[in-house]
This record gives structure tokens, C-alpha cells and sequence, in this order.
């Protein structure tokens, strides 16, 4: 089987983590694509007052609601079943030993594939699976590509260059201004609302 890894903060999930990942869902036509919230993400300090960490899933599952209505596609709670932080590796590693004869690729966007090899034990992920880059903004296709061969020539890694027009959002814009929801879905806004996320 072919299955694609979707991972990350989302805090809160935006209309460009739902652009990204039904732009890699259509293109690479997975058997299996797992979405999967960060219990503690690595690369990123969480706000004392963030969402927990089952917030943040319950809102991928609104956010990603036109996705999960294929059966291939899932909301997992994989890494909020493990302690402390949440390394891609690991769930790599895991899912490599659940599926050893299926092939693993991970979906990031071009802003962690420019700083990847900052990543916790980078060169083991590429050896794992093939790395699914969509750019999170307009004009950075060359750049793209030329990193995409600086890896292949460097590690030998294995990527694909989604094709996809970029939307660009970030949650982090969202929580300075939590007023802002145009770029949230309607779903994910009433659930920020409804439990007073972000201090709405």
C-alpha cells in the first residue's frame, strides 16, 4: 500500500493545511492517508493557554471533514498516544513497523523542507519514506527543485513536488489576530468559539 502521513501542530488547523492536504490526496491517490496531530511538537513552543492536545484533534476532524468522508482518509490520535515529544521519526519508525511492506510518505510544506535537515534525525526520516512537498506560498517553484536535487545528490532521499496553488495562511498568524477567521473553516471557527480558544 501506498500511505501518506500528514503531521503537524495544527493550532488551529486553517483552509491551507485543507489545501495542501487534498492537493497531495488527489495527486498521489494514497491507499491510506493518516492526518496526525502533535501531542508536544518539537520544533514549536505551545502557549501555556494553547488548545490540549485532543482539542487540536477534535478540530482536525472538523477541519479535514471533506477529506474523511473518503474511507481512506483518518483523523489519528497516534502520536497523542505517545509521551513527550512528538518526533516524525518515531511515527515513521512505528508505522514502518506495522506496514513493513508498504510504502511511507510524508507530507510537509516547503517552509520545514527548506530547514529539514534542522529536523530531529532527518537523514533516518528520508530513509524511511519519500518526502511530499507543497509550497505554502506563490514564486518558490525553482527553489523547490533545486532543493530537491541538493538532497537527492547530498542523501540519496526520495521527494515529490506537489503540484498545488498555494493558499497562504498560518495558524500562528491566527492566534496573534484570533478575531480573523476568514481563513479558518466555519466548522473550526464555531469550535474555537464554543470552548473559548485563543482567548475569543
Amino acid at each position: 500500500m501506498k500511505i501518506l502521513i500528514y503531521g503537524g501542530s495544527f493550532n488551529p488547523p486553517h483552509l491551507g493545511h485543507f489545501n495542501i492536504a487534498k492537493a497531495a490526496f488527489d495527486f498521489l491517490n494514497p491507499d491510506r492517508f493518516l492526518i496526525i496531530p502533535a501531542n508536544i511538537p518539537p520544533h514549536k513552543m505551545m502557549d501555556a493557554d494553547s488548545p490540549t492536545p485532543v482539542q487540536r484533534l477534535e478540530m482536525c476532524k472538523l477541519a479535514f471533514g471533506g477529506l474523511t468522508d473518503d474511507c481512506r482518509v483518518e483523523i489519528s490520535d497516534l502520536e497523542l498516544q505517545r509521551e513527550g515529544k512528538s518526533y516524525t521519526v518515531y511515527t515513521l519508525e512505528e508505522l514502518h513497523l506495522e506496514f513493513p511492506q508498504d510504502e511511507l510518505f510524508l507530507l510537509i510544506g516547503s517552509d520545514s523542507f527548506f530547514d529539514f535537515e534542522k529536523w530531529y534525525r532527518f537523514e533516518d526520516i528520508m530513509k524511511l519514506c519519500t518526502l511530499c512537498v507543497s509550497a505554502r506560498e506563490n514564486g518558490i517553484q525553482d527553489r523547490l527543485f533545486d532543493q530537491k536535487k541538493e538532497f537527492e545528490t547530498r542523501y540519496s532521499a526520495k521527494s515529490v513536488i506537489i503540484p498545488s496553488i498555494p493558499l497562504e495562511a498560518s495558524s500562528s498568524s491566527f492566534r496573534q489576530s484570533p478575531g480573523n477567521t476568514a481563513l479558518l473553516s466555519p466548522a473550526v471557527s464555531d469550535y474555537i468559539h464554543c470552548n473559548k480558544l485563543y482567548k475569543t
